[in-house]
């Protein structure tokens, strides 16, 4: 069974919610732009064999986006929770999913974090001629039992 809790610096307890029971998790813009945005999706981390050696995969995606925002870039990265490591990311530039692989340690916790921009255009009606801006949206820290 997937555990997962939201992990809350004590900074950004009375501002950042999340929900996560072993499902797909959602964030909003993090600089509290308006609805002209992409929204971003964190996949759980689950375990899978990678030439015959156990791994752990997260995934960063674009989810829906306003008619005048593009994705461009994800950013998804896995760390043991305690552990002495600086975990690794994966990044992916354009539309494309950002997918990690962190060696699986049976019991230990992980801990995922994401982010997703988008690029914006200020007047949606001519996105050709209108100033574009980037926004993007942070997900997490969330950690996992595995």
């Amino acid at each position: 069974m997937l555990r997962c809790r939201q992990v809350l610096p004590a900074v950004a307890v009375a501002s950042l919610v999340g929900v996560c029971f072993g499902s797909v998790s959602n964030a909003s813009p993090s600089d509290g732009a308006g609805a002209e945005s992409c929204s971003f999706v964190l996949t759980p981390p689950t375990v899978v064999q990678v030439s015959d050696t156990s791994m752990v995969l997260a995934t960063v995606k674009p989810g829906p986006c306003t008619l005048d925002g593009n994705p461009n870039h994800s950013t998804v990265c896995v760390s043991i929770q305690g552990a002495d490591s600086q975990g690794q990311c994966g990044n992916k530039q354009g539309p494309e999913p950002a997918s990690v692989y962190y060696p699986y340690r049976p019991g230990a916790t992980y801990v995922v974090t994401g982010r997703g921009c988008a690029d914006v255009y200020e007047d949606p009606t001519h996105p050709s001629t209108g100033p574009m801006h980037t926004v993007c949206q942070s997900l997490g820290p969330f950690s996992f039992a595995l």
